[in-house]
C-alpha cells in the first residue's frame, strides 16, 4: 500500500480543518 500525495493532502486537510471549525464554532457564540 503506497502512502498516495493526495492521501497526506487530504489528512492535512482533515487535521486542519477540525481545529479551525472548532474555533470560529466557539468564537461565533
Amino acid at each position: 500500500m503506497v502512502a498516495r500525495p493526495t492521501w497526506q493532502g487530504h489528512l492535512k486537510l482533515s487535521l486542519v480543518s477540525c481545529p479551525v471549525a472548532l474555533y470560529t464554532a466557539t468564537s461565533s457564540t
